[in-house]
C-alpha cells in the first residue's frame, strides 16, 4: 500500500449548486443534496458530468527520481509510508521507464504514469490536502486483481481491479471537504495511477 500526501492550493473555485435530491445514486445518474454523503463513481464520464468539468488534473508526466517514498507534483506531493519496521522496496517511480512490471495498459493519458510496488510493505495510500476539496477521480491500475479499500475524510468505499486493467474511481463529497483519502490495496501488486482529476465544485 502506498501513502500520498497532496498540498492542494486552489486556484479556479468552481462554484455549482447541488441537486436537492437527498439521496445516494449508482454512478450512471448520480445525485446530490446540499448535506449528502460522499458519492462514488466507477465510470468517468458519469464523474465529469456530475462535476461539470474544470476540475484540475495531473497526469504525471515528468520524470522524477525513481525509488523515492515521496514525489512532488504541481498541486501536491505523493508520499508512501511503511509498515513499521519494514523496509519499502521500489517505491515511486515514473512507470514508462519500466516496461516488465505487468502494467502495460495502465497510461491512460499522455505518455507517464505514477506507479510502485505495494508487496504488501506499506501502509496506505494518503492523499492530505492543505485546503479542502470537493471532488476527486483517477485510473487505478494493478498487476494482479485486487481489492482496494478506500477511506479518508467522510469517505467509506471499495472497488475491485482486474489484471492489467485501469479502473477508474472517483468521488464527489458535496458540502463535505475531502482533505484525505487513502487506498489501501491487497495482495502487494504493483500498482499505477494516473489521470488524476481534482478541485472544488
Amino acid at each position: 500500500m502506498l501513502t500520498l500526501n497532496f498540498n492542494y492550493f486552489l486556484t479556479n473555485i468552481h462554484n455549482r449548486q447541488p441537486s436537492k435530491t437527498p439521496s445516494r445514486a449508482p454512478s450512471s445518474s448520480p445525485t446530490r443534496s446540499p448535506t449528502c454523503p460522499a458519492i462514488y463513481y466507477s465510470d468517468r464520464v458519469a464523474f465529469d458530468a456530475a462535476t461539470g468539468g474544470g476540475l484540475s488534473f495531473e497526469s504525471f508526466e515528468q520524470d522524477f527520481a525513481p525509488g523515492s517514498a515521496q514525489q512532488f507534483f504541481t498541486d501536491f506531493t505523493v508520499s508512501e509510508s511503511q509498515k513499521s519496521g519494514v523496509q519499502i522496496g521500489n517505491s515511486l517511480a515514473q512507470l514508462r521507464n519500466y516496461a516488465s512490471v505487468g502494467l502495460s495498459n495502465a497510461i491512460t493519458n499522455g505518455t507517464g504514469a505514477l506507479w510502485y510496488d505495494d508487496n504488501d510493505n506499506s501502509v496506505a495510500t494518503f492523499f492530505s490536502f492543505s485546503t479542502p476539496i470537493t471532488a476527486y477521480g483517477m485510473d487505478v491500475t494493478t498487476s494482479a486483481a485486487s481489492t482496494i479499500a478506500v477511506g479518508g475524510s467522510s469517505i467509506v468505499d471499495s472497488f475491485t481491479t482486474a489484471v492489467n486493467t485501469p479502473q477508474f474511481w472517483g468521488v464527489i463529497a458535496c458540502n463535505n471537504g475531502i482533505t484525505q483519502i487513502t487506498f489501501d490495496v491487497s495482495g502487494g501488486p504493483n500498482v499505477a495511477f494516473d489521470s488524476a482529476s481534482y478541485g472544488e465544485l
